[in-house]
């Protein structure tokens, strides 16, 4: 499993508002690009599946929905030059994995 913060960039939201764009959003822009010719059922099922987890401050993503989340990131064409896409993506393709739970052993009394 990978884990991903919703950091927050200094890249402008939308253009009537001060909200700056967190990671989150940035992920979900590159998941809704589709590759020429469209999405195919098996392609869109799988984005949807991580879209639907990224809300909040922090996700763990499995193997599986991480790639998917990589690949569309790394190969996203961005319309500005901006540091924080440069630091976003970055970010994304080192996504610190999780260490394994560790198995409670019983208190001794």
């Amino acid at each position: 499993m990978k884990s991903i913060i919703n950091k927050q960039t200094s890249i402008q939201g939308a253009a009537e508002s001060d909200e700056k764009v967190g990671y989150f959003e940035l992920c979900k822009s590159c998941l809704n690009v589709p590759a020429e010719g469209g999405f195919d059922v098996i392609t869109m099922s799988a984005r949807l599946k991580v879209i639907d987890k990224l809300h909040g401050e922090e996700v763990s993503l499995e193997d599986a929905e991480y790639n998917t989340l990589r690949e569309c990131v790394e190969s996203m064409k961005w319309a500005i030059i901006h540091k924080d896409l440069v630091e976003f993506v970055e970010y994304i393709k080192e996504a610190v994995q999780e260490a394994p739970a560790k198995p409670q052993t019983p208190q001794k009394a």
